[in-house]
């Protein structure tokens, strides 16, 4: 749930113009999800939603040192693999995916 909120939060500062605020949020979110195996999210869609969610704001929102210093795109590219079922999630993985290249 605090991973939620915090993408929630992070959105919503993006959403009224403070980008670095949000960030801060998504960087949040992002530790706490760095907790988690893959594995576990392969068995819980809620939490792979939330991935997808939080690896499109970093993308989005993250300098480009950021990014390469956690290897979002290794990441993200993992995550990627796991989607492939849910279309959705799949092409937003593919857009974060391509934002990251």
């Amino acid at each position: 749930m605090l991973l939620k909120a915090q993408n929630a939060i992070g959105e919503l500062y993006v959403e009224i113009g403070n980008t670095q605020e949000g960030f801060k949020y998504f960087q949040k979110a992002w530790s706490n999800l760095q907790c988690l195996p893959l594995s576990d999210l392969k068995d819980n869609w809620n939490l792979m939603k939330q991935k997808v969610r939080v690896l499109n704001n970093l993308a989005k929102s993250a300098s480009e040192e950021y990014l390469k210093e956690n290897h979002v795109l290794e990441y993200a590219t993992e995550v990627s693999k796991l989607v492939d079922n849910i279309p959705h999630d799949q092409a937003t993985m593919k857009y974060t995916e391509g934002v990251l290249m």
